[in-house]
């Protein structure tokens, strides 16, 4: 039985993948690319979108090496639109680009400390680094939330 648009939307890669369809239609490889989940998963979230009423696969040349493009129905074109209206995809994006930079600087710390290991050794008992870091803006809180 097909998932209800709301049922499809509750999967995880359903919103990306409404998010990233080109009007014109997508490649697989296209969306695999763009989209921050895995490749059986945005599989099995095109048959499921497929099946609720949202994609649909249309046949790219004719010859060997044939492949498809996925593109919206009017369905699923009017759900991106309501997406684009309501800032969905705009979200989306700015959350792509947080996430690579996130991936980028993740990347940078594990190779600093693969460099030099001994970097994260705490002086012999020294609270420093922890009292450094209570003490940053971000992480300040008053007594009475401490007291909690």
């Amino acid at each position: 039985m097909p998932l209800s648009t709301v049922e499809y939307l509750d999967h995880k890669g359903a919103v990306e993948l409404i998010c990233e369809i080109d009007p014109y239609g997508s490649q697989f490889d296209e969306l695999v690319e763009q989209t921050p989940v895995s490749r059986p998963t945005i599989s099995l979230r095109l048959e499921q979108g497929r099946e609720a009423g949202l994609f649909e696969r249309e046949v790219l040349g004719s010859n060997r090496g044939t492949t498809h493009l996925h593109v919206l129905t009017d369905k699923g074109a009017r759900l991106r639109l309501l997406f684009d209206d309501n800032g969905v995809t705009a979200d989306y994006r700015n959350y792509k680009t947080a996430l690579q930079r996130f991936q980028e600087k993740e990347k940078w710390v594990y190779q600093f400390i693969d460099s030099d290991p001994e970097e994260l050794k705490p002086e012999r008992g020294s609270v420093a680094y922890l009292h450094s870091l209570k003490n940053r803006p971000d992480y300040s809180r008053s007594e009475n939330e401490r007291d909690n």
